[in-house]
């Protein structure tokens, strides 16, 4: 067992000690963590103001080896429904677990005064991802079956049903049963049908009320559980409070006997003394993670809790565990239960791909074929079926190259593209695509006998988890994309910025639709703080990561070092950057207030990452100072047409983006405040470069090299200055260079190179750039140079090694 990170505290939900974090998925894929007790502050402990509970945190974390980050959190980090604490009748209400179906959270908890002291239960449930909670109007019982049915666990067996493991409450002394309840049913108590002794083992059998007797040995004194259906196979977790340590136990079925189930024990607890690797003082919860595999080392996550006492500090931890073996063997990735039927795709991933498959799925031949291949010629565009975020762009065992895309809220799947070069990948991970926008070019990588496109289709949750299906049902009538989608590596990428003035946005439809950044007000002058900021920060924070801004309204009027701690109490997180907002119409701005706020604002501790400076304000209201050292310029010049931003965006040669002053160049354009966005008319904008360019932008990392500043001197290096060699080479390139060595020594194969005809013209685009420098590297297409004897670089440098004796070569 390896402790991973403590998941608190999380200063920017004004989260201190918190515990449970207790994990299941989200009908968006996403993974929901339900916290119980919660208090404000900067350490780990317990109590202290802003007491919330139940509460809920999203991730998009889905590799269980990694640290588990968190995304946002559901009612603006408030407690999912408003009540009282310590109220007459009863203290805090205490989450149990949470499981999806279609579209619906629903979420058991326990209503409790004091320790122990359940009062009754409740389920409620969520249409909207957590943001709003309906109490299905039970109170259910902590008496029945002896109090065996306070605690609650459930999973979806992929059958129907609801299976339920309960116990006790938090006195943490009695055994489990089980229960089954349809999956449209499951708020219904009538319809729990449990599970019991009667001369055999079957359901609708009472349980008996022995508080000591259950599905697991006599005896056992169980505190918090956890159910999850983890490939194909059920693991059943929790806190052992009689031996004190946390258990994990595999069945193929619900029904199977958890007497001898196989048991794994990866946490022990103790009692005010020295944790260790597997020892956690004061220790309860212990869920098992959804995403867990068993065909991964160190692919179990547990997330454990550790009470407050003698020094401890409160909080939630992850933990990653090795060892536990699957019943049912895991032969290739399986899901819990399709949670949405997959839908037809817009578009076939290549031109007129429906009449040049060349392999089906899953053949006679090929039984393991997860998808099918396109007879498509090397270099071929191919392009997203559907919209989606892209989750994998890189080397792939077997492909030599993948693209892995998300499309599960929209078609409910994952698409695979695989066997491209490199330098043939046009998109990177995290990035949004459009459907029908090229992503990549066919290749001929890894394992493969010719040009050709390899196409897969997972369901939910996805690739990392969900099962292959034939792709080809899904493409038929797909239309053909419009071969002339240009690469999206560079180009235009455009922006929705908003404030109160837009209620609750849909910030989720605004990245679906293609929109690569956000900005939204956080504050104006010394006294307003727009109370949409928090909800809009965590929203841009699941959906824009690294590629949004919080703007403050500077009023000229207003003291500066008022605004500034307006700011900073407001935002949330002082790595979230800060476009200032500079245009006053009631106090004329001047250059040298401009200034003094950017520099205060720093000095703050947070970051002003663009000004927002109208042109005409600038110009008319502050009498056109420098500009000099300043962060950059976002400019606002309208066109005069209304719809969707791509349309009536003018273009890089529009007046707007015309410099302010030599050195002063625009960087951002908001060129309308009538785009069609989400179904709203808003203020939009653009941004003409890289969206490498544009992720620093908002990032902030002066001194740090682009990937396109990367790209173009790795093409110079090997090419040399304007790609006419390098004047200590006699001006060649380095592979003309290896050639001429490797002929002055005698290597064989080395022949002259072919006679220059001027220097190499440098491509205009990053990606063909890129692509310039593998093949300088690997020669075209991968097969050598002629002049290196149809050797690499690499193999040509080790030969000439060889030839003049190196040792080792």
């Amino acid at each position: 067992m390896t402790f991973v990170k403590s998941l608190n505290p999380l200063p920017q939900y004004d989260i201190g000690g918190t515990d449970l974090g207790i994990p299941f998925r989200m009908p968006n894929g996403q993974i929901g963590f339900v916290l119980g007790d919660t208090f404000a502050g900067t350490q780990p402990q317990v109590g202290g103001p802003n007491w919330r509970s139940p509460m809920l945190l999203r991730s998009n974390t889905h590799d269980v080896t990694t640290p588990i980050n968190v995304a946002s959190a559901a009612r603006n980090a408030r407690q999912l429904w408003d009540y009282a604490h310590d109220n007459p009748e009863y203290s805090t209400v205490l989450p149990c677990d949470a499981i999806s179906i279609g579209n619906r959270i629903y979420l058991w908890v326990m209503v409790t005064e004091g320790l122990g002291n359940e009062k009754w239960c409740e389920i409620r449930y969520s249409d909207d991802l957590g943001e709003n909670w309906t109490d299905t109007g039970v109170k259910w019982s902590t008496s029945v079956y002896g109090g065996k049915r306070t605690m609650v666990t459930w999973e979806k067996g992929g059958d129907g049903f609801v299976y339920i493991i309960s116990t006790g409450g938090l006195a943490r002394n009695k055994n489990a049963i089980l229960h089954r309840v349809p999956e449209a049913q499951i708020a219904e108590p009538s319809a729990w049908a449990p599970w019991g002794w009667n001369g055999n083992w079957g359901w609708g059998n009472s349980p008996g009320d022995d508080p000591t007797k259950g599905i697991l040995p006599d005896r056992t004194k169980l505190g918090e559980i956890c159910l999850r259906r983890i490939q194909g196979n059920f693991v059943f977790s929790g806190f052992d409070a009689g031996a004190y340590n946390a258990f994990v136990k595999v069945a193929a079925k619900p029904t199977d006997n958890w007497h001898t189930a196989p048991t794994y024990r990866p946490v022990k607890g103790s009692f005010f003394s020295a944790g260790g690797p597997d020892v956690v003082d004061r220790l309860y919860g212990s869920y098992i993670h959804p995403d867990s595999r068993f065909d991964r080392t160190g692919g179990f996550a547990m997330i454990v809790s550790q009470w407050a006492a003698s020094g401890n500090p409160y909080r939630a931890m992850q933990y990653r565990i090795s060892g536990v073996k699957p019943v049912v063997p895991v032969t290739t990735p399986t899901t819990t239960v399709r949670e949405a039927t997959p839908m037809a795709l817009r578009f076939v991933p290549v031109v007129n791909g429906n009449n040049i498959i060349s392999s089906g799925f899953r053949t006679p031949t090929r039984p393991n074929h997860n998808g099918i291949d396109f007879a498509a010629p090397q270099g071929e565009p191919i392009y997203a079926v559907e919209e989606g975020v892209v989750v994998r762009s890189r080397p792939a065992s077997g492909f030599g190259n993948w693209i892995v895309i998300d499309h599960q809220p929209t078609a409910h799947v994952d698409t695979v593209y695989g066997h491209m070069r490199a330098a043939d990948l046009l998109v990177s991970e995290g990035m949004f695509v459009r459907a029908g926008q090229q992503i990549a070019r066919v290749g001929n990588e890894g394992d493969s006998t010719g040009p050709h496109l390899h196409f897969e289709v997972w369901t939910s949750p996805g690739r990392f988890g969900g099962a292959a299906i034939d792709p080809q049902p899904l493409l038929v009538g797909s239309a053909n994309p419009d071969p002339g989608t240009i690469d999206p590596a560079a180009g235009t990428f455009y922006g929705v910025d908003i404030s109160n003035h837009q209620g609750n946005f849909d910030i989720a439809a605004t990245k679906r639709e293609g929109f690569s950044f956000m900005a939204a007000k956080c504050t104006e002058g010394d006294f307003f703080k727009d109370t949409f900021w928090p909800r809009n920060r965590d929203l841009m924070l699941q959906h824009f990561p690294g590629m949004f801004c919080g703007y403050h309204f500077a009023r000229n009027g207003d003291p500066i070092k008022a605004q500034v701690a307006n700011l900073k109490a407001h935002l949330g997180d002082p790595n979230i950057p800060v476009m200032l907002d500079y245009e006053d119409p009631n106090t004329p701005g001047s250059g040298a207030n401009m200034r003094s706020l950017v520099d205060a604002i720093n000095s703050a501790g947070m970051r002003v990452c663009a000004i927002y400076l109208p042109r005409w304000y600038w110009r008319d209201h502050m009498g056109s100072p420098p500009l000099n050292n300043l962060p950059p310029l976002w400019n606002s010049h309208y066109v005069t047409a209304s719809g969707f931003a791509s349309v009536i965006y003018p273009d890089s040669g529009f007046a707007g983006w015309n410099d302010y002053a030599p050195g002063a160049p625009v960087e951002i354009l908001q060129f309308s405040d009538k785009g069609q966005v989400a179904g709203r008319l808003v203020d939009v904008n653009a941004y003409e470069g890289t969206l490498d360019g544009l992720r620093e932008l908002f990032s902030g990392a002066p001194g740090e090299l682009s990937v396109d500043d990367c790209v173009l001197d790795f093409w110079l290096q090997l090419l040399g200055p304007a790609g006419a060699g390098w004047p200590q080479l006699n001006n060649r390139s380095v592979v003309d260079a290896l050639a001429e060595i490797g002929i002055h020594q005698g290597v064989p194969g080395m022949t002259p190179p072919p006679a220059a005809e001027g220097a190499a013209p440098l491509p205009t685009s990053t990606v063909d750039r890129a692509r310039d420098v593998w093949d300088q590297i690997r020669g075209p297409e991968g097969k050598g140079w002629n002049q290196l004897g149809s050797r690499s670089i690499v193999d040509a440098i080790a030969t000439l090694a060889h030839h003049l004796g190196v040792p080792g070569y």
